[in-house]
């Protein structure tokens, strides 16, 4: 009897740790791992990114919506190697116009996996507070937001660099804020997860 009732308080205790193994992992899961989980397992899928430029396309077929874009004088080549530049249009009246130079994510196949972005203030000057990088990034989430609905970014401390980012992840879109690490521009990226290498 005595063994019985051994064997079963260590079978309870057995369980008691898994169980408590099971709940630290859980908790140890950052709240941006089970956006993505929970993103992913959404049949949401979207391809198109911004400006006629999708997801999943081959890179000649960047090259060719550049082509039309700066046929409609939509975009210019950039002063910045490998960029090009576009201004976006004011949607209201009191709105921060912004430029941005952007360029394609390509992976090794050269598929398109998504579009980098450098933002900066078209008024930015040393002087002017206003366009500052940092004073940025409440405009550019407004902006993307915008462009872009569904989830509101969470905000992110990277493992490798320990650098905060904001991330915005809908289906298989997921978009970044990066840090500012210059005096004039706040970098973007988005991408699609399933095509993102890991």
């Amino acid at each position: 009897m005595k063994t019985q009732l051994f064997t079963l308080l260590m079978n309870k205790k057995y369980i008691l740790s898994l169980l408590t193994i099971c709940l630290l992992v859980s908790c140890n899961t950052s709240e941006y791992e089970k956006l993505i989980k929970t993103e992913m397992s959404k049949d949401v899928r979207h391809d198109s990114i911004l400006l006629g430029f999708n997801f999943g396309v081959p890179r000649p077929d960047f090259f060719i919506v550049c082509k039309e874009l700066n046929a409609k004088k939509l975009i210019i080549q950039s002063e910045k190697s490998g960029f090009v530049e576009y201004i976006f249009p004011k949607t209201r009246k009191n709105d921060e116009t912004l430029r941005a130079l952007l360029w394609g994510i390509f992976n090794k196949e050269k598929i398109m996996t998504g579009l980098k972005f450098e933002f900066t203030h078209a008024a930015w000057a040393p002087w002017n507070e206003a366009s500052k990088p940092e004073n940025l990034i409440p405009v550019i989430k407004t902006k993307l937001i915008e462009w872009f609905p569904g989830n509101d970014f969470i905000n992110v401390t990277t493992k490798k660099s320990q650098k905060n980012i904001w991330v915005k992840v809908d289906g298989n879109r997921r978009i970044i804020i990066l840090e500012p690490d210059n005096v004039s521009s706040i970098k973007v990226n988005i991408d699609d997860l399933r095509l993102i290498e890991k």
